[in-house]
């Protein structure tokens, strides 16, 4: 019985692993992590009476999945929007990553 392992072929289907082995990737979630720090801190430490918008670098450094995820999301009130939209904004880092990562590894096949 032949595997695609023994052969050397095997490609990683797991998400994570395809993310953990593209660098392009890693970076990419670096950046959408430095993002969210600077969410972070800037809902911590805004204290003017009017709307702090910098959450919306979350949603702009994770397109184009974030945008349509947190408009599908039903109101939660105040303490469950942080929760979700921080999720949301995780799983689609993660899509677009695993996206990074595919591409990236597809076009190294070719070349090679």
């Amino acid at each position: 019985m032949t595997n695609a392992s023994s052969n050397g072929n095997h490609h990683s289907t797991n998400p994570l692993q395809l993310i953990a082995s593209s660098r392009p990737a890693q970076v990419y979630l670096a950046a959408v992590a430095a993002t969210g720090l600077f969410v972070a801190v800037s809902q911590a430490t805004h204290t003017a009476p009017d709307a702090n918008l910098a959450g919306v670098w979350a949603l702009f450094v994770t397109l184009p999945w974030s945008l349509p995820a947190t408009m599908a999301l039903p109101d939660l009130g105040e303490s469950g929007n942080v929760a979700t939209f921080a999720g949301v904004v995780a799983l689609s880092a993660v899509v677009n990553a695993t996206l990074i990562a595919w591409v990236t590894r597809t076009s190294r096949n070719r070349r090679s």
